[in-house]
């Protein structure tokens, strides 16, 4: 799924939220529950706004995380175009693999 289509799918997400919200007919207390009566309002609880929010957080995540991801590509890219021979590309590689043992409890 494209960037915009994640972003039409949010803002369809929203939109059902804030109809379900705005509609009168949800704040009338008229669902028997255990002898009780509720409206729909209650019985959510809030739930479809946790919901689309919850969406929207994971979306941000995921989109700084790509961020992210593209910064170290570019940064390895303008490195190999400043060392063609990759030289400074390949010390950098031996030192995260290094890290990565010393993280994983290996005495170097």
């Amino acid at each position: 799924m494209t960037d915009v289509e994640t972003y039409q799918s949010l803002i369809q997400l929203l939109k059902l939220a804030l109809e379900f919200y705005a509609n009168e007919n949800h704040y009338v207390v008229n669902k028997p529950m255990n002898g009780e009566c509720y409206s729909s309002i209650e019985l959510d609880g809030g739930g479809q706004a946790r919901f689309a929010l919850d969406r929207i957080t994971e979306f941000n995540k995921l989109v700084a995380e790509l961020d992210e991801i593209q910064g170290i590509e570019q940064s390895l890219n303008d490195l190999l175009k400043a060392e063609p021979n990759g030289a400074a590309f390949i010390k950098i590689i031996e030192n995260y693999q290094k890290m990565q043992r010393i993280d994983n409890g290996e005495k170097i």
